[in-house]
């Protein structure tokens, strides 16, 4: 598996390479390829992943040479808790530009 990723390293431009894996509940195969690659984003699931295992999981990563670039969490709900979130703090913006909530932003884009 190292030869095999440092081949793909080598070979893609802008060396950025993606493995897909089974959860980390699923059992070793997610810690596996994290020391392979040397990296792990993890991905998370409201209302299915299992903050306790996920936790332990995180515990033996932090002895593991792997990096845990982050995390991702899918399927939030759209509702009254995550409604207008916004990357601006009223007083904060420019004097010129008003604060515009993330989903005016993505509505003018499409």
């Amino acid at each position: 598996m190292s030869q095999l990723m440092e081949s793909l390293r080598s070979g893609t431009a802008p060396n950025v390479v993606i493995v897909d894996s089974p959860p980390l509940e699923a059992g070793v195969d997610a810690l596996t390829l994290g020391m392979a690659t040397g990296n792990l984003l993890l991905v998370l699931r409201m209302g299915s992943t299992d903050r306790d295992l996920t936790e332990a999981k995180l515990g033996v990563l932090s002895r593991l040479p792997v990096h845990v670039l982050g995390a991702v969490l899918n399927g939030v709900r759209s509702g009254a808790l995550y409604r207008d979130y916004s990357y601006y703090t009223p007083g904060y913006e420019h004097e010129d530009e008003e604060a515009t909530p993330v989903r005016a932003l993505l509505s003018s884009a499409r």
